[in-house]
């Protein structure tokens, strides 16, 4: 009898977890990261490097490889294979500029854990450089487990890894900015 009850109990769970996840997942459950840096540069010069995307190998801490698929003066797409406290991972982007109105976006195609991003950087010129404003959104589409991959992958991976991608595209640009005044 005990083992009915048990088992019954662990059903009810597993139908209850199910169900959660799928109102969730259905309700486009996401995670959202907002983060706000003055970089001492132009706008021209962080568009310059973030573009580069076979650069983000150096740039965010994360990622272990960069396979470009397509390319044009507007954007690209391509693949990312990281590494991450769940295991390895991929996602294929594409990422878009705009010089002119000092924006640069980025979506995930598809990937794996069914992670799905997208985001975008708004570069605002200030006094000492330029303002930006990073913003991204992710939903898991796995069901039941998505929505705890999504939240756990917040914390020990998404923000920590943009905030290094911040903090590494301001020493490549604020280093460059200050040795041309010098060279000229």
């Amino acid at each position: 009898m005990e083992k009915k009850r048990t088992a019954g109990a662990m059903a009810g769970a597993a139908l209850v977890a199910a169900v959660v996840g799928e109102m969730l997942r259905r309700s486009g459950y996401s995670v959202r990261v907002a983060l706000k840096r003055v970089i001492h540069a132009d706008k021209e010069a962080i568009i310059d490097l973030v573009r580069q995307v076979d650069r983000e190998v150096q740039l965010i801490p994360a990622i272990r490889g960069i396979s470009i698929l397509e390319s044009s003066p507007e954007g690209v797409r391509y693949r990312v294979e990281g590494t991450s406290p769940l295991g390895a991972w991929w996602a294929e982007y594409h990422k878009w500029w705009d010089y002119e109105a000092g924006t640069i976006g980025w979506a995930s195609d598809k990937g794996a854990f069914g992670l799905r991003q997208r985001g975008r950087m708004n570069l605002e010129p200030v006094p000492d450089g330029t303002e930006v404003t990073l913003t991204t959104e992710y939903t898991s589409i796995a069901p039941v487990v998505g929505p705890a991959i999504a939240a756990a992958g917040k914390t020990l991976m998404v923000q920590p890894n943009f905030q290094a991608w911040l903090g590494n595209i301001a020493a490549i640009v604020e280093k460059k900015e200050e040795q041309e005044p010098a060279t000229s």
